[in-house]
Parts: C-alpha cells; structure tokens; sequence
C-alpha cells in the first residue's frame, strides 16, 4: 500500500488530537498550582479556521520565485502563514515577505524546502519539507510562533474560592488556582459556582506583567433586605476583607445584607483600617479612607447615604463607655489599652468607636489615629484653630457629659463632626466613646475666629451676625427671663441628637470660657462655633455665630 503525503497529514492529525486530549498533569482538586504543556493549550486571539479555498489571491502577497520547471512547465503553491502574522519568511534562503504569503514551486524540483519564519520579540520558527506540490496543489504551512520570554503564569482567584475554572472551555481546577507554563496571548475564562453568576472574561496573559486576578462572583439573588456600600480608598488597589471575606480592591461596590458589618482595607506600604457600619436596607452607604503609609495617622471618612438619619441614640454610647470602664477595671490599664488600639476590637462598633486621654490631654488609646498614641491632643488645633481635647478634659473633670467635637480623623477640606459621651476621670484616665456624623465643620473666617473672643463686639456689617447673650451660670431650667427666654429653654432642652447645650457651656465658663462647637439656639438645625467667657459675677457671655442669613444692619448685642 502506497503512502501519499495526504495519508501522512491524516495521521499527524490524528496524532496531534491525542496529544490535546491528555488530561493535565497534577491534582487539580487538590493542588494550588497547575503545570501546563504549553501546546496543550493555545491562545485565541488572531487565530481562525482558514477558508477551505486554495485560490492563491486570496493572499496578501504572492511570491515568484525563480523556479525550474519540469516537463510541462507543472507547478503548485506553499502557502505560508503565522500567529502572530506580519512575520518575516525566508523560502528556500530567499526572502519572499511577510505572512500571509504564498509562493510557486515546481512540481518536478527536488523534493527538499526549507521555511524559516522570523518576527521581532519571538523565537525564530523553521521547518524542512520533504515534498514538492502536485500540479495545482497548495501545500498549507502554519507557524505558531512563540514569545522570547515563554512562558507566562496566570493566578485565578475568587470570592467565595471553589469556583469551577476553565480556560478556553477546558476545566482546569477548582480556585485558587496558578497555571504555570502558559503560551502568551488570549485565553477565554470562565468560573461557575452554584448560587452564583457565571463570570467570564477574555484575558491577555502575557510574560511581562503580573497574570493575576480576583474574581468577585455575584449572587444570583440579592437578600430580600440589603443596602449598597461604596468601598473607596486613597491611594486605590486596598484589597477589601467584609466580614473577614476577602471581597475585591478598592474602589467597589458591594452589596449587602442590612445589618452590621466590618470592614478592613490593607496595601503594601500603608497601615491598615478597620471599622464597623450598619448597612440599612435600600441604602446606599460609601466609606472614603486615606490611607496611612509608614505610621502617620490615618484619615477615614465615613459617609452613609442622604437618606441616613445623623441622630445617634446618646444612650448606646453611654452604654459603650461604662463597657470600656468595666473592661478596664477586670483586666487592668495596660490590657485595656491594648484593646482600645487593636483595629477592629470589641471597642468599635457599628461606627462607634472608643478613645482614652489622660487628664494632661495625652492620648493613650485611639484606635482612628494610631499615631496621636502618647500626642498631647491639646497641642493639635481643627482648622478653626480649636484645640483638640480641652473640651473633654473639663466636662470628664466636671463629671462627664455629651458634646459636639471635631473629628480628628477626618483631614478633609470640610472636616467632620462627632457626637462623643465623655465619662468622668477614671484613674487619671478620661473615657470618651464617639459616633461620626454626617456634618461638616462650621466654615469659620479668621475675623469671625477673633470676634468671637474679643471683649468688645465689632458691629462691622462685612461680619456674619455675632449673636450674645448674657448667661447665668447657675441657671439650670429655662426660667430665662426677657425678649430671649426661648434661647434660654433652647439651651436647657435636649437638641435632636439628644445635647444638652446648658451643662456644657457652664463648665466651661466655671474653667475660666473656651470654644465649642453647638447647635444654634435659634436655627436648632444647624452646628455653629460659640464662645463662652469666664464668669464675672456669677454670669458669663456667650457668643455665636448665627447660621441664619445675615441682616443688612448691624447684630444687636443681646441680655437675658
């Protein structure tokens, strides 16, 4: 039986179809790391079946080569191609283009060709043939170049792992899962896992750049009460863990169930952060973190959605902090401070959060600002210049109560307001437990900043209204007498977060008058910076600035 070249190509088929069908080598349920015969799996991109057509002008080039024609003058084609194409050829020690091309051979020559395929940044291809084309016949050759730099590795994971990876439809292993030894190029992939979408998506692997990436499969359902949470960070790529799951990196949106959830967010070079929200059902929450690289402090803003009500339960923090003065009394100073500064601790919860000076102002435990830790709080002034710290101090000395203050974690152009129950010394130690809320800092000018505190007001009408009144400082209910009693009950009455301004304002005044950030008497929906003096014959001034639009004449200085 004769053996014709046609015979001879059906059977390196058929050899070549064995070949891609040997399983992987590895166990692929068990082992993180496959290795691949990088014949075994081929890249997709530029690659087609060709048409079954041998017309040569199908081609982009066509090749004449000086040729000696047998009896007859018979002649066939090589028809020369490569992936990648536009690759240099060399036919027989003649360069005769760049593929595709097609050349003319004679039937009768001698029956030896060398091919020789050359393209920048792959290795050079050649093949010997051993045959002349018939009369007529095209002789196909397809060179499948490879990469200088071969071969390249690609990294698979996802959340949750366990999701059924295949590559260009072949099943690969279970996540995660690192395929070493692939060709660069193209490769469709696919992760299924019951419960969730499909994922699937083209992707470039190539030798000079990290193969690597993290899936997050979506669920098919959404729970039946779930809000949204935009993740976002500064700088971005924070890899996300939500409920100790890792979930993606920054920035991304994730949806969750209503209820309370922890959020961590880690990058090389930077400190980690951690913190707990309540996620309510159809809201649409966002956490903002600048991230601290080396051990500088770090500057979270947390900013729920329009919707989300900025009054805070004054109880759940009083609660918080007689937690904290228990803890500390068991397990002692040093283990409670520990415990405070661990990110993520029992001390941080659903946007609560614990924080500890002493009576001097240096800060012991702030799990927010690691790097305030054994600072004098005192000496770092909010961008109205107001100190941070004072206002504890002297309502923990006086006993304890709940004020309105700045958020020293937040560094952003507006700043940030926190609601904090401060709890009475406790063995030298002040106790404060905080909520962020969703309210800027009062825009204060340096001119506003000095009216406030001068002994004489300026009625100057380029100043916003400087509201005064006379204050008695052992006024305790709102017996206020004259045109402005209804200040007077304002300031005795509990605003909407639950503040009672009166007790503050008089422990200030009883240490000599200070700052503080209030709700406005008369416009109780909105914070302002107030000023109250010592007190001179058992009265004291306090002064704000009003939030309401300024009148064309001068503010009218004001006696209760």
């Amino acid at each position: 039986m004769m053996i014709t070249n046609s015979h001879l190509a059906f059977g390196i088929c058929i050899l070549l179809s064995i070949l891609l069908t040997i399983p992987v080598s590895g166990n692929e349920t068990e082992n993180d790391t496959i290795f691949i015969n990088h014949e075994e799996i081929f890249p997709m991109e530029d690659y087609s079946p060709e048409p079954e057509s041998e017309k040569p002008d199908e081609l982009t080039f066509i090749s004449e080569l000086p040729t000696v024609e047998g009896v007859g003058g018979k002649s066939g084609w090589f028809r020369i191609m490569s992936d990648p194409n536009a690759a240099q050829v060399t036919f027989d020690g003649v360069s005769i283009g760049i593929t595709p091309v097609i050349t003319r051979v004679s039937s009768t020559g001698t029956p030896f060709h060398t091919v020789e395929i050359e393209l920048e940044n792959y290795k050079k291809w050649t093949q010997v043939f051993y045959e002349n084309p018939t009369p007529g016949q095209t002789i196909r050759v397809f060179a499948k170049l490879v990469p200088d730099e071969c071969c390249a590795d690609l990294r698979i994971t996802s959340a949750p792992s366990g999701a059924q990876l295949l590559i260009n439809g072949r099943f690969i292993g279970n996540t995660p899962k690192t395929i070493k030894n692939l060709m660069p190029g193209l490769y469709q992939v696919t992760l299924s896992r019951s419960g969730y979408e499909t994922w699937h998506k083209s992707i470039w692997v190539s030798p000079k750049k990290e193969n690597s990436y993290y899936v997050i499969l979506e669920p098919m359902f959404a729970p039946i009460t779930s809000g949204t949470l935009l993740v976002k960070s500064y700088p971005e790529g924070a890899e996300i863990t939500l409920d100790k799951t890792v979930r993606g990196k920054t920035p991304r949106t994730l949806t969750l169930p209503e209820g309370p959830h922890t959020i961590t967010l880690t990058l090389d070079g930077y400190l980690p952060y951690s913190t707990t929200m309540f996620i309510r059902d159809k809201e649409d929450a966002r956490i903002d973190v600048t991230l601290t690289p080396g051990g500088n402090i770090d500057t979270p803003l947390i900013i729920a959605s329009k919707d989300r009500e900025t009054i805070v339960d004054i109880s759940s923090l009083e609660e918080m902090g007689d937690m904290a003065a228990g803890f500390m009394q068991r397990s002692g100073t040093e283990k409670f401070l520990t415990e405070v500064n661990k990110p993520g601790g029992q001390f941080q919860q659903n946007g609560r959060f614990i924080t500890v000076i002493d009576e001097e102002g240096t800060v012991m435990a702030h799990p927010g600002a690691p790097s305030v830790v054994h600072a004098n709080l005192t000496s770092i002034t909010d961008r109205n210049m107001i100190p941070y710290g004072e206002i504890q101090i002297s309502v923990s000395q006086s006993g304890g109560g709940t004020i309105y203050e700045s958020d020293i974690t937040n560094n952003t152009p507006d700043g940030g307001i926190i609601i904090s129950s401060v709890r009475s010394v406790l063995e030298n130690l002040i106790i404060t437990t905080s909520y962020p809320l969703e309210i800027p800092l009062p825009a204060i000018t340096p001119s506003e900043f000095s009216l406030l505190s001068d002994k004489d007001l300026l009625y100057e009408e380029e100043f916003r209204q400087i509201r005064e009144i006379t204050l008695s400082v052992n006024e305790t209910s709102e017996d206020g007498t004259g045109e402005f009693s209804e200040i007077i009950a304002a300031l005795n009455h509990a605003d909407e977060n639950g503040i009672v301004q009166m007790p503050v304002l008089q422990v200030l005044a009883r240490n000599g008058g200070g700052f503080c950030y209030m709700t406005d008497p008369e416009y109780p929906a909105f914070l302002t910076l107030a000023y109250v003096t010592g007190i001179h014959e058992n009265k004291a001034q306090l002064r704000w600035i009003s939030t309401s639009e300024p009148d064309k004449k001068a503010p009218e200085k004001i006696e209760s």
